[in-house]
């Protein structure tokens, strides 16, 4: 009977430090899975977007974030038939000389280093005038034509996952109709 009660004991010890490893198991796999949720909850999107909003002050090219935390910048870099432009000096004024692209009617925004872009924000990189010239724009058409001029951005999040997004910038001829009767629009008024 004794021997029996032992059995049941150490039966029972056994079971209980099972059930604790299996209990530790789950909550370390939790802890994996909450880690991997709070990621996400607060990953960056950045997009580097052409708007066409005359008159408003928001026609240009564009870097905002649709995701769900800050995006932010580590590198910057325009390239070029004629050479790379990166770092976080504003360059547009030697891009624009060089390559003989028509900036000279827009606001120029360049990213400072470590620069955050918080959701839903938007910074200019190239920004129309609210009163631009119609050879303006006419220009922001010739300029969203170009695919040899490329936009690079690597940025985190802040659990420092790296992220990049790059685009030329060519819109594509479905966004320059639309662009075109846009201005088509505007030009009637």
């Amino acid at each position: 009977m004794i021997q029996k009660r032992k059995n049941i004991d150490s039966y029972r010890s056994r079971l209980a430090i099972l059930i604790a490893f299996l209990a530790l198991f789950v909550s370390s796999w939790q802890l994996v899975l909450t880690y991997d949720h709070n990621k996400l909850s607060v990953k960056p999107s950045l997009h580097i977007t052409p708007k066409f909003e005359l008159g408003s002050g928001k026609t240009g090219l564009f870097i905002e974030n649709s995701g769900l935390g800050p995006g932010i910048i580590k590198e910057f870099e325009v390239q070029t038939p004629e050479g790379a432009y990166s770092g976080f000096t504003n360059q547009w004024k030697e891009i624009e000389e060089k390559n003989k692209l028509p900036l000279f009617c827009f606001a120029k925004g360049w990213p400072d280093k470590e620069a955050t872009i918080k959701p839903g924000d938007e910074e200019y990189l190239l920004s129309l005038s609210e009163s631009a010239s119609d050879a303006c724009i006419l220009s922001i058409g010739r300029l969203f034509q170009r695919d040899d001029v490329i936009i690079k951005i690597v940025y985190e999040s802040m659990y420092e996952e790296e992220f990049q997004v790059q685009r030329s910038f060519d819109i594509g001829s479905k966004e320059l109709e639309t662009f075109q009767s846009i201005v088509n629009k505007y030009m009637v008024n």
